[in-house]
């Protein structure tokens, strides 16, 4: 395995994965309920 396909086989390990935050609002922008959230992970020094 060469230089690129180590570093694709660990690229979320490396650069990490964003987080997801879902609200419910109401018509004046609002938050009212929480409906999802998927923690991120940050990379590996």
């Amino acid at each position: 395995m060469g230089k690129t396909g180590l570093e694709k086989a660990l690229e979320n390990e490396l650069i990490g994965t964003n987080g997801v935050q879902r609200f419910e609002v109401n018509a004046y922008g609002k938050r009212i309920n929480q409906i999802d959230f998927k923690e991120g992970r940050k990379e590996k020094q």
